[in-house]
Parts: C-alpha cells; structure tokens; sequence
C-alpha cells in the first residue's frame, strides 16, 4: 500500500505541496482503518496515476470556487482542470465518444466567447471613437451653429457615455458564461471520472 500511496504521491505535483501531503496522508489512515487489500484498493480507485488524476480533478474543481465572478485561479488553472478531464475520459475507451463530444462541446464554447471578448471590444471602440468625433466635431461647427454644435457635442457625449457603461456590463456577462462552461466542465469530470464514491480528504 505505501508504494501505491507513494506513486500516487509523484503523480500529484500539480497540488500544492502542503495539500499533496494532506491528501496522502488522509487516504494512507482510511485504508488501514478500512482494511482494504491493495487489490481491493486497486479495484476501487484504479492505478495510481488513475486515482492521482480523479484527486486533481476533485481538487481543482473544489478550488474553483462557486462564486459567478471570474473563477478562482485565474484561466491557467481552468485550463489544466479541462486539459485532466479530457486525459480522464480518454483513458477509458468507453468514455471515448464522450471525451470527443466533450472537445466539440467545449471548443465551441472558447470560440464563442472569444468572439463575444473581441465583438465587446471593438464595439466598444467604436462606438467610442464615432462619440470623441462627433463631440469633436460639434465643437468645431459650434461658431458656425450653435444648435448643430450641440446636437454633435450631445450625441458625441452620448455615445461616449453608453460605450463606457455597457463595456462592463458586457465584459461581467462573458465572465459568467465562462463560470457556466466551467460548471459544466466539472460536472463531466465528477460525472463520468470521479464517479466513483471515494472520501474526499478536508484540505
């Protein structure tokens, strides 16, 4: 058993140390409580790397947070959570299908998203650059016309003013499209890797 644990121990270097310990720990007291035979072990949690992945998953989708702001961890940790779902559902040829859907499915999503990022942006912009023009311009005509100068100047302000309060509101909405993929991206990695009912460890 010790070998098990110590194997799982080198496939978890993803985890902080302190937490990596923890977990070892906590699994190495519940197998000798239960008195599991390291067939049995085996049987229940998969290969070492097998069960170091299903912990990584379970860690990493616990540390994501539950709040609808941008997830915790940034998008580095997303990533590498999304990259260990999918080497855990083609690591069952069963799961193979699923792991292929699972690639389309969340693809789709990034390059949605990453078109609604770069569509903010540039509506933004623009919207932003017409309003500067255009109070610019009513600046320019005011000694000419007074009424034409301020309709300029108000609707320059005015677009100004809608670019800079919908951006974040734009911007706050993706970010919560984002924590609904990631939702759903740990929704399949419990589903269908972690499946197995195994004692989380209270890191």
């Amino acid at each position: 058993m010790n070998e098990y644990l110590n194997e799982v121990m080198d496939n978890l270097h993803e985890i902080p140390e302190d937490d990596r310990f923890d977990l070892i720990q906590y699994y190495e007291e519940y197998f000798l409580d239960s008195g599991k035979s390291l067939d049995q072990i085996v049987e229940e949690y998969g290969t070492p790397k097998q069960f170091a992945l299903k912990l990584k998953i379970s860690y990493f989708s616990e540390e994501s947070g539950e709040a609808a702001d941008y997830p915790a961890g940034g998008p580095k940790r997303q990533m590498r959570l999304i990259w260990m779902i999918l080497l855990g559902l083609f690591a069952s040829p069963v799961l193979i299908p699923l792991a292929l859907g699972f690639i389309l499915v969340i693809g789709g999503i990034l390059v949605a998203l990453a078109a609604i990022i770069i569509g903010i942006y540039v509506i933004c912009i623009t919207v932003l650059g017409i309003g500067l023009v255009m109070i610019i311009a009513g600046i320019s005509v005011l000694g000419q016309s007074v009424t034409s100068g301020l309709f300029f100047a108000g609707t320059g302000l005015f677009a100004t003013g809608v670019a800079v309060f919908f951006a974040p509101l734009l911007l706050k909405g993706t970010k919560w499209l984002f924590y609904v993929m990631m939702n759903f991206v740990k929704w399949v990695g419990r589903r269908f890797i972690t499946k197995r009912q195994f004692h989380s460890a209270n890191i």
